[in-house]
């Protein structure tokens, strides 16, 4: 598999220099030869092949997870007689979706993926579509899924459940600045690694141009996670960062809960109809009183204008959680 990378001819870097390749925006890391047309966007783009670097490596190990997607394993890239842990993403056969089609939507992923570079974002590596199957190379994180964690008895303190929201709120931020709609936060797509939050899949994402602020949902009958959704998405598939913020509420929700399932005892049709009515969760008993404010009062209000932005909410969340202004009754009324 070859390491490619696609550029503009007005590019006037050294071509012997891996490392100013490496620098460049254009830099795309580990791309497929057949589908380097895919890339290709506008006249004037031209390939520059890293030859040094050609040799890469893949290593599939064991299934970490599996979904709509297909499985997620536990592997390693070797670059440069280098090996690196890895999370491998390996599409799955879909009689619904042809191989072109399945290419054009990994590939997606992977143009959105790669703009990329947070701590609170889950670190690409590359996509392999050269041959089948499809698989896009992801940073490894150690601890698994969120909701999983969460699930798995581990005594979460109160104070760690304050970091993985304010964690998660710093990642989602960063994606909304750089014109990035997530489009299914959730506990299942945050990764936790030595104990820090990334978020994860995008999927489902969208990348705003420079003048967007909101994006209508084209294929009505795509698969949704509704119990994450805003109201506005339940009622005109309309997706803005402000149906972010309120998938956030939802994610805290979550976090509070143990990593239980949103809306417990109602079915999808329920939700979808008291969402939209204006029907919100009650913040759980366990949730910090302003925690519980910035689920009700910036997340969770009907119209999307009338919730915050994910600047004022980490704002918010670090004005209490960095400068330790939580009161101590707020710790003392709390039992695991």
């Amino acid at each position: 598999m070859g390491r490619t990378s696609t550029r503009k001819s007005s590019w006037s870097g050294h071509e012997d220099d891996p490392k100013a390749h490496e620098e460049q925006d254009w830099y795309h890391g580990l791309l497929p030869r057949a589908d380097i047309s895919s890339l290709l966007e506008k006249d004037g783009d031209f390939l520059l092949r890293a030859s040094s670097i050609s040799d890469a490596e893949i290593v599939i190990g064991k299934m970490l997870g599996e979904g709509a997607f297909g499985g997620v394993y536990k592997g390693s890239l070797t670059i440069k007689k280098r090996k690196i842990p890895v999370a491998v993403k390996v599409s799955k056969g879909n009689a619904k979706m042809s191989s072109k089609v399945m290419i054009a939507e990994v590939c997606k992923e992977a143009r959105i993926m790669r703009h990329y570079q947070h701590m609170n974002i889950v670190n690409f590596y590359g996509v392999a579509v050269e041959k089948e199957p499809i698989m896009l190379v992801m940073e490894l994180a150690d601890t698994g899924a969120l909701d999983s964690y969460l699930r798995g008895g581990n005594n979460v303190t109160l104070l760690t459940k304050l970091k993985y929201s304010f964690d998660t709120a710093k990642g989602l931020e960063y994606l909304h600045q750089n014109g990035c709609i997530h489009r299914d936060v959730a506990a299942r797509n945050c990764l936790l690694h030595a104990g820090t939050v990334k978020i994860s899949d995008f999927g489902l994402s969208k990348q705003l141009s420079d003048h967007a602020h909101k994006y209508k949902l084209k294929d009505l009958h795509q698969k949704l996670p509704i119990r994450w959704l805003a109201p506005e998405v339940l009622v005109s598939a309309t997706y803005s960062c402000k149906s972010d913020v309120f998938s956030f509420g939802i994610l805290l929700w979550e976090i509070f809960m143990d990593g239980a399932i949103p809306y417990p005892d109602m079915t999808l049709g329920e939700v979808s109809a008291k969402v939209r009515t204006g029907y919100r969760m009650s913040p759980p008993d366990r949730m910090p009183k302003f925690v519980r404010e910035v689920m009700t009062n910036q997340c969770f209000p009907q119209a999307p204008e009338d919730r915050g932005n994910m600047f004022e909410i980490r704002e918010s969340m670090e004005n209490v959680i960095e400068r330790r202004t939580v009161p101590s009754s707020v710790y003392q009324s709390i039992k695991y």
